[in-house]
């Protein structure tokens, strides 16, 4: 059941994105939620080297 709901999240969100692609992301994820994946792709990316 929770793979249902994390399943409709993530089809609403990208619909809702394709829609209005303006939007800012807090219309749909709380502050602590966008915050911590802003971090973690930026610390991510840090550690990968780019091949161009």
């Amino acid at each position: 059941m929770i793979y249902l709901i994390i399943g409709w999240r993530i089809l609403h969100v990208t619909t809702t994105g394709q829609a209005c692609p303006n939007l800012p992301c807090d219309v749909v994820f709380d502050p602590e939620e966008w915050q911590a994946a802003w971090t973690g792709n930026t610390v991510a990316n840090r550690h990968h080297k780019r091949l161009n």
